[in-house]
């Protein structure tokens, strides 16, 4: 609950919302803004909500080689959710009043040294193999292309669209003023925008 006192909020004084479909450009977006509210007198900690990237790997099925090895994709999907964490598979009943233990299942990967999860190193992930409807096992990179790139920890969005809220802290000027400086560059540079 927040009690109604009419004063100001606590976020920043000045904030740029962007909004579009690809979450890239939106990044690319941003630090161009970041650099143009940074150059005006009076702004301090420019930043964006996004926050740091994360590494992110996306596992590309290669559809003749499952095609080869009679690996359905949904069969290959479920395999690799199984490898990349840990999946609830039953509950113990403690009775009485108090929950119900779950037993889960996983993979002992080194790196978590005991802690539930996936992989943290590209070598465990090369280690993992997929299963063929023989019984047989074939590493799962002959399968999967993996893409190795970065997203963002969390993706906020406005109206449905994915959103970056660029925002500065003032010293020694009003936000007004520093919004009317840097709008006029602003606008110039939305028009080269998609």
């Amino acid at each position: 609950l927040a009690a109604e006192t009419g004063k100001p909020e606590a976020g920043d004084p000045v904030q740029f919302e962007l909004m579009g479909n690809e979450m890239e450009t939106l990044r690319e977006l941003s630090e161009q803004v970041q650099a143009t509210l940074a150059t005006i007198p009076g702004t301090v900690d420019v930043r964006d909500n996004m926050g740091n990237m994360q590494v992110d790997i996306r596992l590309e099925p290669k559809r003749e080689a499952l095609d080869f090895y009679n690996i359905s994709h949904e069969e290959l999907a479920s395999q690799i959710r199984f490898a990349m964490g840990d999946q609830e598979i039953g509950k113990f009943a403690v009775g009485g009043v108090k929950d119900d233990l779950e037993i889960r299942m996983g993979t002992a990967w080194p790196s978590r040294s005991g802690a539930l999860g996936g992989p943290t190193q590209m070598e465990e992930l090369m280690t993992v193999r997929a299963f063929q409807p023989n019984g047989a096992t074939i590493p799962v990179m002959a399968v999967v292309q993996p893409h190795i790139g970065s997203s963002p920890l969390s993706i906020t969005r406005q109206n449905g669209q994915r959103s970056i809220v660029v925002s500065s802290k003032v010293a020694d000027r009003a936000a007004s003023e520093i919004v009317n400086d840097v709008t006029p560059t602003l606008e110039e540079l939305q028009k080269t925008w998609p």
